[in-house]
C-alpha cells in the first residue's frame, strides 16, 4: 500500500499545484497530463489489490474509496473553474471584437 500512498500524495500535490497556477499558464497542460497518468496508475494499483483477495483489507479499501470520491470532487471543481474561466475569456474576446468593429465603423 505504500506505493499507492505515494501515488495518492503525488495526486494531491499536483491538484494543489494546478489550483495555484493561472489557467493560461502553459505548464497547466503538462500537469493535467501527469495527473491523468497518476490516476491511471492509482486505478491499476487498486484493481491489483482487489484482485489479490488474500491481501484485501476492507477498511483500507473503504479509505481508498473515500479518497477517490474526495479527489474526484476536487478535480471536478478545478475542471469547472477552468471551464468557467475559458468561457469568460471567450465572452470577453467577443466583446472586444464588437468594440473593435464599432470603432472601425467610425
Amino acid at each position: 500500500m505504500s506505493e499507492l500512498d505515494g501515488i495518492n500524495q503525488l495526486i494531491i500535490r499536483l491538484l494543489s499545484e494546478i489550483e495555484s497556477i493561472p489557467a493560461e499558464n502553459e505548464e497547466t497542460d503538462n500537469l493535467v497530463s501527469k495527473l491523468h497518468e497518476l490516476f491511471q496508475q492509482r486505478q491499476l494499483f487498486i484493481e491489483q489489490i482487489i484482485n489479490n483477495e488474500l491481501s484485501v483489507d476492507e477498511k483500507a479499501l473503504r479509505e481508498q474509496i473515500d479518497l477517490t470520491n474526495q479527489l474526484s470532487k476536487r478535480a471536478q471543481a478545478i475542471s469547472q473553474n477552468r471551464k468557467d474561466l475559458l468561457s469568460i475569456g471567450k465572452s470577453n474576446k467577443r466583446k472586444i471584437q464588437v468594440y473593435k468593429a464599432i470603432d472601425s465603423d467610425r
